[in-house]
């Protein structure tokens, strides 16, 4: 199963809450807080699997590495 980007998703959700007539300001606000939170999670993946030669789970390099990529995503998109 491949993996869909955030954007893929949202466009998805909404076509599919149009198409069930349920689609109003209330479920496009939750589906915007969806993608955004599936985009953090990707793009934080996204620079782990980077800096994936420096990363080993047996020390704190991992978790240093970790908060590194939450750093800068919350530093880069919000």
């Amino acid at each position: 199963m491949s993996k869909i980007t955030a954007v893929e998703y949202l466009i998805d959700a909404i076509r599919n809450r149009i198409a069930d007539g349920t689609l109003n300001a209330i479920t496009l606000s939750e589906l915007k807080i969806e993608a955004k939170v599936m985009e953090r999670d990707q793009v934080i993946e996204a620079y782990k699997a980077a800096c994936e030669d420096t990363l080993n789970q047996k020390d704190s390099t991992w978790v240093f590495e970790w908060f590194n990529a939450i750093k800068y995503y919350d530093e880069t998109y919000k």
